[in-house]
């Protein structure tokens, strides 16, 4: 997935900011135990 946020052709602030987001997203759908 980071490959793929690095070969997008936009400001290296926005990929930074998109790849914090996209972490921050998969972080909150791993599965916790009930």
């Amino acid at each position: 997935m980071k490959t793929a946020v690095d070969g997008v052709e936009i400001n290296e602030d926005l990929k930074e900011q998109l790849w914090d987001y996209l972490v921050l997203a998969a972080d909150a759908m791993v599965n916790q135990p009930d």
